[in-house]
């Protein structure tokens, strides 16, 4: 599957993850998206699209000023915080 096209600014994977950012309208975005979604192993492609932000893994990346992009931590709605510290004794981690 071939993810080709002059209007693709950047394309990043991560395993079942895929960040394209598009340098065309979103009328173009949609039709490359369905043309995508008609291949012979029958993926499905969901998308977002947003002039402004998005999620990408656990990154929000966001365009201030038109030009400057800013990336902020982003946590699920169902994220419990349930991170181990970097030293923890070896009882703790055995009973995980």
């Amino acid at each position: 599957m071939r993810f080709e096209d002059p209007r693709i600014v950047l394309y990043k994977r991560y395993i079942d993850d895929i960040l394209i950012i598009w340098k065309g309208s979103s009328e173009q975005l949609t039709e490359y998206i369905r043309v995508l979604n008609t291949n012979e192993y029958n993926f499905k492609f969901t998308d977002h699209i947003s002039n402004k932000s998005v999620v990408f893994l656990d990154l929000e990346l966001a365009i201030e000023n038109d030009k400057e992009i800013i990336t902020r931590t982003h946590f699920k709605q169902v994220d419990t915080n349930s991170y181990l510290k970097t030293f923890i004794a070896a009882t703790t981690k055995n009973g995980i």
